[in-house]
């Protein structure tokens, strides 16, 4: 969750420290994330050879001689040792190992990053620096927060990774070197050739003509290009590759465990032609581990483009997520020997070796909705049936309320939704101050130090109701974002359906009125899954939708309905019209837009609906004598839920279950719990 190592000890702090660790932690999480994107990746157990230093960085006060002094010679001054060990740093380096520290500063950033050759090494300097406070010349001293990563960023990996620095990837592409151990490389490649030796896969292994081939989980079909999803093959062997699968999530390769595993062994002097995965086949994020002897993999993005090479190492970790996945095609040439033609080793030549991959991949089940649509095979069909929609989303278009099917859903919530928020924002936050209830309740409940994440959480209503937790909050609005930064909450501007946190990191998540915001189902169960993908084993999620029943079974009418003051219905509902917003000077939305618009305060009477929202305007006072400007009025899509919709869409999921379903005040509610990784 945090980076911090299972060698860690943190059971040794104080209640109060070991919060103050994870807040530091996490802090320094967000300022990578901020830097480098998903360039860099946390070990959430693992002890590497990469360390980021939280507040030691150049805008901090701190130099490269600064932090060589604290790690190599213990000179500095060094206050308050939180852990159980009485020893400077100087006591804990490895004397080998001293010279061997790379150590990457940033100008304006407040974090260090380090490499060291020797994990032992880098594993007590991480002891010996969690949450010391160091001071500097100028009398100030401030806390330095260490995190494993699993890597450093492309644009300081070290040359001792062969050197790789200077040659180009295309974009998404992510690479890690060292992912798995010598030892675990060489269990797996006894697995691949006591499994080659069998009977069974001499009668039934793929024997293609440049390479060999196992599956694990669903079978590949290579005349079709798919998966046969009705008939699963043998499971991917957990007890083997349960840790690998693990660490593929935590370090943002993918979004969930991959279900498809396909080894390839090459011999020397094969290869595989140039090819993008099937689009409609595999989610996004191609994982490949190489294993045996190392091959330059060719990936072009078209025929007029160069072709850019990466050298794949032993033990190393590919991942093509994004253009690079889904834009970009890659293969090996068949041939004996090896170089690089734009990196650093140009004109050095290596003979191949006996080569084995082992591929990792999420079955697609639903049509892909990428935006590389030329390359994709679910969008062809669609763009030649309906030219007149280039962007059109197969299985991504509005729900059955809207009478133009051919909208597409994300421009639909782009204009009726996000872009509204951003117009609306301080008023809409001067409206939400009382947290409701129950989901005060659910907060409360989440034990000392778990971290919540509010998603959609506006202007931030509900991250202040419990001070000991760690509290993060996202949404989709910068302006309501902004409008949380200034109350002092640690927010980040993102979007529900790729959320930017790591697998597993939370122990609870809230999403208050959103999902119904998401304008096709398909989008709606993609929500749920992403807030389920954070969740740690255990954890629990508290959803809440708006309901279709405003005034459900014998309980009284819902908040909503009680404030009255409007007219019925106008008959002409279907047709856009609404007798609270069109005799208005401004409107937002209504005409472009073939959804209703619904009568506040008034029963639904269909499920896909646009809501006004009046944009109050408050003069200032030196404007209170003038005119008061029209009332502005905005529409947002809503897909009001019926009773048991939203239980159906969590039922859709194989990791979770249903602890509690309920109705409040004209929503519908419920709390999930992750059941399985």
């Amino acid at each position: 969750m945090s980076g911090l190592s299972d060698a860690v000890h943190l059971k040794a702090f104080s209640h109060s420290e070991r919060r103050k660790c994870l807040k530091g932690a996490m802090k320094t999480m967000k300022q990578l994330k901020n830097k480098f994107q998903n360039d860099v990746c946390i070990s959430e157990t693992a002890v590497t050879t990469f360390l980021a230093i939280g507040n030691a960085g150049l805008s901090c006060g701190f130099s490269e001689s600064d932090i060589r002094r604290e790690i190599q010679t213990g000179t500095g001054k060094l206050y308050v040792p939180l852990l159980p060990i009485n020893r400077s740093i100087d006591s804990l380096a490895h004397s080998n190992h001293t010279a061997g520290v790379d150590i990457f500063l940033f100008a304006d950033e407040p974090f260090a990053l380090l490499q060291s050759c020797c994990t032992a090494h880098v594993e007590v300097i991480f002891q010996a620096l969690i949450n010391r406070i160091v001071e500097l010349g100028n009398g100030q001293r401030l806390p330095w927060y260490p995190v494993y990563l699993l890597n450093l960023p492309h644009c300081v990996s070290s040359t001792s990774s062969h050197e790789m620095t200077d040659t180009k990837h295309p974009p998404g592409l992510k690479y890690l070197s060292e992912f798995i151990t010598e030892e675990k490389e060489a269990e797996l490649i006894r697995f691949v050739e006591e499994l080659m030796a069998s009977e069974e896969t001499k009668s039934s292994g793929d024997f293609l003509k440049n390479r060999t081939t196992l599956h694990f989980g669903y079978q590949f079909r290579y005349g079709k290009n798919d998966l046969d999803l009705d008939t699963p093959v043998r499971p991917i062997p957990g007890e083997l590759c349960g840790d690998i699968l693990q660490k593929l999530v935590e370090c943002g390769c993918v979004t969930r465990i991959p279900d498809q595993l396909t080894v390839n062994i090459y011999e020397p002097g094969q290869g595989i032609p140039p090819h993008v995965d099937t689009h409609s086949v595999f989610e996004d994020g191609i994982c490949s581990l190489s294993l045996g002897g190392a091959v330059v993999m060719d990936f072009s993005s078209g025929a007029e483009d160069p072709v850019l090479q990466v050298l794949l190492e032993p033990r190393s970790l590919l991942a093509m997520l994004g253009e690079s996945r889904y834009a970009w095609t890659h293969g090996i040439v068949p041939r004996a020997t090896d170089s690089l033609a734009n990196s650093s080793t140009t004109g050095q030549t290596w003979r191949r070796l006996r080569r084995i991959s082992f591929t990792f991949r999420c079955a697609k089940k639903t049509p892909c909705e990428c935006d590389y649509r030329e390359h994709c095979d679910s969008q062809r069909a669609l763009i030649q049936t309906n030219p007149g929609i280039p962007n059109a989303h197969p299985g991504d278009f509005v729900a059955e309320g809207c009478r133009d099917p051919k909208k597409p859903a994300s421009s639909l919530e782009d204009e009726y939704v996000y872009q509204v928020y951003e117009r609306i924002a301080p008023h809409f936050s001067e409206t939400r101050h009382k947290a409701w209830p129950q989901i005060a309740k659910f907060v409360a409940a989440l034990a000392p130090g778990s971290v919540l994440l509010d998603v959609g959480c506006g202007n931030g209503k509900y991250l202040g109701l419990n001070d000991s937790l760690i509290q993060i909050g996202c949404d989709r609005s910068s302006n309501l974002i902004s409008i949380c930064q200034a109350r002092g909450f640690q927010v980040v501007v993102s979007d529900i359906l790729a959320l930017p946190f790591r697998a597993g990191s939370c122990d609870g998540v809230i999403c208050i009125a959103v999902i119904h915001h998401l304008s096709s189902e398909e989008r709606r169960v993609q929500a749920i899954q992403e807030i389920v993908r954070l969740l740690r084993l255990g954890g629990r999620a508290l959803i809440y939708v708006w309901a279709m029943e405003q005034q459900w079974k014998d309980q009284k009418k819902s908040t909503y309905l009680k404030k009255t003051g409007h007219k019925e219905p106008s008959p002409h509902l279907n047709d856009g019209g609404d007798p609270s917003t069109s005799d208005l000077p401004f409107s937002a939305a209504a005409s472009s837009c073939p959804l209703p618009v619904h009568v506040n305060r008034t029963e639904f009477k269909q499920q896909d609906v646009l809501v006004p929202w009046h944009l109050k305007n408050v003069p200032s006072s030196a404007d209170k004598e003038k005119p008061a400007e029209p009332e502005k009025v905005f529409h947002r899509f809503y897909h009001v839920f019926r009773e048991g919709e939203l239980r159906q869409c969590c039922e859709r999921l194989a990791d979770v279950r249903v602890v509690l379903e309920y109705y409040d005040e004209g929503n519908w509610c419920i709390v999930l719990e992750k059941t399985a990784i």
